[in-house]
């Protein structure tokens, strides 16, 4: 039971990555003109695991890496025993990334997120019993033995529709660099180049969510493709659906988790 446990909770820490796709993509419910726009805290936010921790006090900054032993799925093929020293393997390396990066990665999350919000016709109120919630967090994931890459993203729970309903909606930042860099300082809250940079990574998402909430995105078109920052260290071809974009530095998916915003140039259209 103890290896099913943990299995529950690496896939929770996969869906906020976005590189879980065994089942269809989820659409966006139907959510009335005239509801309220929340910011609150979505536990999946919260999940600490072998996989997933977070580099700030405040835990808005989520850190994800599979590094170490042989991968998730190798150490669930091995059994119970094989997972147990899979885990703990990819546990020891996550625990010293955190150790490295804690700290080191700024961002004032939730000031970004609201100025964001503010300058594109998204309003944040209280005022309402009925209304949308949005977690917004930064997410840095290893991609590989040295590389780290970024991005802005909200999770979106609402039950307007009567039954309650999470998703999200990510936009990749232009940023990586390696994990020696990185300890170094990421600083998107006092680097005025870096907060802009976070700054359109929220305004994005915020437009995504408005095309979507519009039904201006549709289901798309399937399509197979690699993205190192939804399948970090293995790279899987991944089966999504290819949304409309007008920006040419953007390509859109819809994933069972969510919608996101990738850059051309660190994705691979396979068919």
């Amino acid at each position: 039971m103890h290896y099913l446990r943990v299995f529950a909770l690496s896939f929770a820490a996969l869906a906020l990555s976005g590189c879980v796709t065994p089942i269809p993509p989820q659409e966006l419910p139907e959510i009335p003109a005239d509801v309220d726009h929340q910011l609150g805290r979505h536990e999946l936010l919260d999940v600490t695991n072998h996989l997933q921790g977070h580099l700030d006090d405040e835990m808005n900054i989520v850190y994800m890496q599979s590094q170490g032993g042989g991968g998730a799925g190798l150490g669930l093929a091995l059994g119970p025993l094989g997972v147990a020293a899979n885990i703990g393997m990819i546990a020891e390396v996550t625990k010293t990334d955190i150790e490295n990066l804690g700290g080191q990665i700024v961002a004032a999350v939730p000031g970004t997120f609201a100025m964001a919000a503010a300058l594109h016709d998204l309003e944040i109120s209280d005022s309402s019993d009925s209304f949308v919630e949005i977690s917004p967090y930064l997410y840095v994931t290893r991609v590989d033995d040295t590389n780290v890459r970024y991005a802005a993203a909200i999770l979106l729970r609402t039950d307007t529709a009567g039954v309650e309903w999470t998703g999200k909606f990510m936009s990749q930042l232009p940023l990586y660099n390696t994990l020696e860099e990185a300890a170094e300082g990421v600083d998107f809250a006092g680097d005025p180049e870096l907060r802009s940079m976070l700054e359109a990574g929220f305004a994005d998402v915020i437009n995504l969510y408005q095309l979507d909430r519009g039904d201006m995105l549709g289901l798309g078109e399937e399509r197979k493709i690699k993205s190192p920052l939804l399948s970090p260290r293995f790279n899987f071809e991944l089966t999504v659906m290819m949304l409309p974009s007008h920006d040419p530095d953007r390509l859109l998916f819809r994933l069972p988790s969510g919608v996101f915003s990738l850059q051309p140039t660190a994705t691979v259209i396979i068919e």
